[in-house]
């Protein structure tokens, strides 16, 4: 998103942007949100909701770590990795980390040192040597390509949530809300990290190995 703002406000000059980055679930009408971008599944049906992109998860580490601790070649080898993880909302804990088909996803068991509700801090956590991180896709394609981080089990990438743009079910739609929605839609959609196949994208940065 934040690449894609300065472009819109030249596009748009007279609207005001104010961007608020929260990883709770706002009431967005009482908070006087205008729209919010989420992952997951929408469930409020007072809400329209706009799929952007299927965002698939992947397990990947740095060259360090997999040089010094050795790369897994099945779901059950996690267990022997330090995992950073997510933490959910609440007094939950850290999340699972899901594998596979939206259909028949696995959570094999993981544990690990260091536990963040932020993906930024997780994702820079592996690219510093400390252990595996399950990231999105898109998020981390880029240090894929630099080399920083190299993907894991990329036969098991985890499917089944979506990015979403979501917004009040109003009948008269504000022009500032109808023209970002219409922008941003447009992007996304044209952008090829978010668009391809997960395999496609992963394939330039799989090694090839014997199974054990």
């Amino acid at each position: 998103v934040l690449p894609l703002l300065p472009e819109y406000c030249r596009r748009y000059p007279r609207v005001q942007v104010e961007l608020h980055l929260d990883d709770t679930v706002s009431d967005m009408i009482a908070d006087g949100y205008d729209l919010g971008i989420r992952v997951g599944e929408m469930s409020d049906g007072t809400m329209v909701a706009r799929s952007i992109a299927p965002l698939p998860f992947v397990a990947c580490g740095s060259p360090a770590y997999l040089a010094e601790h050795g790369e897994p070649r099945m779901t059950a080898d996690l267990a022997a990795h330090n995992c950073l993880r997510m933490r959910g909302r609440g007094a939950g804990g850290a999340l699972n980390w899901r594998r596979g088909p939206a259909r028949r996803p696995v959570s094999p068991p993981v544990s690990g040192n260091f536990v963040s509700n932020d993906m930024a801090a997780l994702v820079m956590a592996a690219v510093n040597g400390q252990g595996l991180v399950l990231a999105p896709l898109p998020f981390v394609l880029p240090l894929f390509r630099s080399g920083a981080l190299l993907p894991v089990l990329p036969e098991s990438v985890a499917h089944g949530l979506y990015v979403f743009i979501h917004y009040p079910n109003r009948k008269n739609l504000p022009a500032r809300v109808r023209t970002l929605v219409s922008f941003l839609l447009e992007r996304f959609r044209d952008n090829p990290d978010l668009t391809s196949d997960a395999q496609t994208l992963l394939a330039p940065f799989v090694r090839e190995s014997k199974p054990r």
